[in-house]
């Protein structure tokens, strides 16, 4: 107990550290299924929400990237790509049962919680870069130059980033490189990925031996 105290005293007496965050502001670049890291030159097994600059391909690279013509982030000379699982839901109605915050009355008198998630990468780490070199070396020497606004995360208060408004940021898409239905409502996920129930681990499968 005593040392959790003391270890709990240190972290509090520790100086805040100026950090940005990297805001996508609900922009898509593409929904597929691709991931040049794990599946490069091919489909990968689920679908991905991709963001960022407007070269995403089955195979990118630095350069490649760096060429995009725009990007989907509000950071406009970061060209990396970030992507994320895709999420879906099953219902048999899949509409009835729920109504946006917005529209609640008595037929929909029971609110859900609101979920708010950030995605974070080290360093090392990034999906594929592609940022100016001398942007995000700048953004990283000067980051313990506090202000208000770097200790909140506004990417906005760095004199080092070349922001856009957000509607050029959600203009910036892409059409699929993988010819398949990914929106609305789908007979089954694609790919090969049948419903696995926990808690043990879900079986991956490959499209040659789909049990669906």
């Amino acid at each position: 107990m005593f040392f959790n105290t003391l270890a709990l005293a240190a972290l509090s007496a520790a100086p805040a550290r100026a950090f940005w965050r990297l805001s996508c502001d609900r922009t898509t670049l593409v929904r597929e299924r691709a991931d040049p890291i794990v599946s490069p030159g091919t489909k990968s097994g689920h679908l991905h929400v991709v963001r960022g600059g407007s070269n995403f391909n089955l195979n990118v690279t630095y350069e490649s990237l760096r060429a995009s013509e725009c990007a989907s982030c509000l950071i406009a000379n970061d060209k990396s790509n970030y992507w994320t699982p895709s999420r879906s839901h099953s219902h048999p109605e899949y509409r009835s049962h729920v109504a946006y915050m917005s529209l609640l009355d008595n037929t929909h008198p029971i609110p859900f919680i609101s979920m708010f998630y950030e995605q974070t990468w080290s360093v090392d780490k990034f999906a594929v870069r592609g940022w100016d070199v001398d942007t995000l070396q700048s953004a990283i020497q000067e980051c313990d130059n506090q202000t208000e606004g770097t200790r909140a995360g506004r990417a906005e208060a760095g004199p080092f980033f070349q922001m856009q408004e957000s509607a050029k940021a959600k203009a910036c898409t892409i059409a699929p490189h993988v010819n398949e239905t990914t929106d609305g409502v789908l007979d089954k996920l694609p790919g090969c990925n049948p419903l696995q129930y926990g808690p043990g681990d879900a079986t991956i499968y490959k499209e040659e031996n789909c049990p669906i």
